[in-house]
């Protein structure tokens, strides 16, 4: 038998998106070679030649010192710099006096500026050409770049942009090499059986096909906005994302206790409750907080945060969701009940609790201890548990005749689309209308459209709005989506670092390369972490059920 490989199409996409990485940074780059300096300067006093690299954003940073002896003018002195092992984007040189006080004059013969690795690379700068390449700042000179420098008076010069060029056919060797290997890597990997990939086809094992895939493509929606929320520019106040991830999580965690009333009342399922969440949400979030905290030494705010007592930076909804665990049940013990008594109490119920915990706790701080800063969101997840009140109790029964006709569902799915793009572009980078900007500005009706989002999102089967939340993207991203929210923070960051130190990007907060690279960096990281960290803790009960799914089907 021969051995099953990958797709060559999708092997070949890969190895051209890693190629292209790296062709992008080492024409971008010195290419991880040594750079030198020499100087030839004639000069009557003592000067110290200092070398500074420019980053993008004006800082300095000092590479190397040279000094040159007075020698009155006879001959010009050359020096060159100790190797230089680092990409340099942009050099400054400042020629300073020994003696300050003095002053001296200096004629600028040469600049000689090359790597290591090619002469081909090399710049040589004569005198002539020293004002074409260079922006000087000096005193008054005469002829030949004969500065004369009075005490206290600094010569400086700076490249107007990088000064050594790409070597194109070591650029274009290293790549194609780049190609190759990833080619083959991704030919012989078998990343279909990543647990990440093949938790896409467990729709039929735990709800529907349909309503498995929708969901999962809401949450990779959600994990998408939460990236752009943190990294795009425009996108600051979209909060959607988290709010989908908050209204799902109440709507998914009380499915089966409002499918089924009377398991609210067993310690026993309580108790499996608690124990799947533990190992759902603890193994990531400890190993993400001892990598964040941990390695660094820092030991108060690792414990903090062990305990979800503090909440730093993009952690802040883990004391939410923490917090929301512990309260579920008792809320699923007081619907429950109230659902023995009318049919219709538990929505009135939640719906009450909602507007009072808006009206009169907004600021509730829970575990305040001076670090966390967000109020608890607790109505965002009330209104999850009322959507599937609403979603199991009533719309499933109401909607099943209409859900039958195409017709009904395309139209739906329409509305949703709508109503979608809507929500996430009027709560972020567009001006919504002056009657609805109020609306948009607030969490709270952004969690109030998020259950209406996903309400008919379940309810339009086969609309090609349901077919674009279920594309393979989305699905995956969905099946991570909790790594991918833990580790979104590191990608940016790390993204930001290698743009800006090793390819000479100028990256603010928030550009739109900046999310693209997180992304790169984060996706696979994530579909790792919850292959290797994640799944193992909660994977038994998916490949008991598979097996059992097949035992029946044989």
């Amino acid at each position: 038998m021969t051995k099953a490989h990958n797709n060559l199409l999708i092997c070949a996409l890969i190895a051209t998106g890693f190629a292209l990485l790296v062709a992008w940074y080492l024409s971008a780059s010195v290419q991880f070679n040594v750079v030198n300096l020499t100087l030839r300067v004639q000069t009557i006093e003592a000067v110290t030649a200092v070398v500074k690299e420019i980053d993008h954003s004006g800082g300095e940073t000092e590479l190397a010192r040279m000094s040159f002896e007075g020698n009155q003018g006879v001959e010009p002195q050359n020096i060159t710099s100790a190797p230089i092992n680092r990409p340099i984007r942009r050099l400054k040189v400042e020629l300073l006096p020994d003696n300050p006080e003095q002053g001296t004059a200096v004629i600028l013969h040469e600049v000689f500026l090359y790597p290591s690795y090619s002469s081909a690379s090399e710049v040589y700068l004569y005198s002539s050409l020293i004002n074409d390449t260079f922006d000087v700042s000096a005193p008054a000179k005469s002829e030949n770049n004969y500065y004369e420098l009075a005490a206290g008076e600094v010569l400086s010069f700076a490249s107007q942009e990088r000064v050594v060029p790409a070597n194109w056919f070591f650029v274009g060797l290293v790549t194609a090499f780049i190609f190759v290997i990833a080619f083959c890597l991704a030919r012989l990997l078998h990343w279909r059986q990543l647990p990440a990939i093949q938790d896409m086809s467990l729709g039929q094992q735990i709800s529907s096909a349909h309503e498995f895939n929708t969901i999962n493509g809401l949450r990779g929606l959600a994990a998408l906005l939460v990236l752009l929320s943190h990294s795009a520019p425009g996108w600051n106040n979209l909060q959607v994302g988290i709010g989908i991830l908050f209204v799902i999580s109440g709507f998914l965690l009380s499915k089966p206790f409002v499918l089924d009333n009377r398991k609210i009342f067993s310690i026993k399922n309580i108790e499996t409750f608690w124990h799947k969440r533990i190992k759902r949400i603890l193994p990531m979030y400890f190993v993400f907080v001892f990598l964040s905290y941990g390695l660094s030494a820092e030991f108060d705010s690792l414990w903090r945060h062990f305990l979800f007592v503090q909440a730093g930076g993009h952690l802040w909804p883990m004391t939410q969701i923490f917090v929301f665990y512990m309260l579920l049940p008792l809320i699923l013990l007081l619907t429950s009940v109230a659902g023995q008594v009318h049919r219709w109490l538990p929505l009135l119920l939640l719906a009450l609790a909602i507007v009072l915990w808006v009206e009169f706790l907004p600021d509730w701080e829970p575990f305040y201890n001076g670090f966390y800063f967000h109020e608890f969101y607790l109505y965002a997840f009330l209104m999850g548990v009322l959507a599937s009140y609403l979603q199991y109790g009533f719309l499933q029964s109401l909607l099943q005749n209409w859900l039958e006709r195409s017709a009904f569902v395309e139209v739906m799915g329409v509305v949703a689309l709508v109503f979608t793009m809507a929500l996430i572009f009027y709560s972020a980078p567009l001006q919504a209308p002056a009657a609805l900007a109020p609306f948009f500005s607030q969490f709270f009706f952004k969690c109030l459209g998020c259950l209406l989002l996903i309400l008919v999102a379940v309810n339009t089967p086969r609309s090609w709005f349901n077919r674009l939340l279920s594309n393979p993207i989305f699905q995956s991203i969905g099946i991570v989506g909790f790594s991918f929210y833990l580790l979104h923070g590191f990608g940016i960051d790390l993204f930001a670092s290698f743009g800006e130190q090793l390819m000479g990007l100028e990256l603010g907060e928030r550009d739109w390369r900046l999310t693209v690279g997180a992304f790169l960096i984060t996706y696979p990281l994530a579909l790792l972490t919850y292959s290797y960290i994640e799944r193992p803790f909660f994977g038994a009960r998916h490949n008991s059920s598979t097996k059992n799914g097949q035992q029946n089907s044989q």
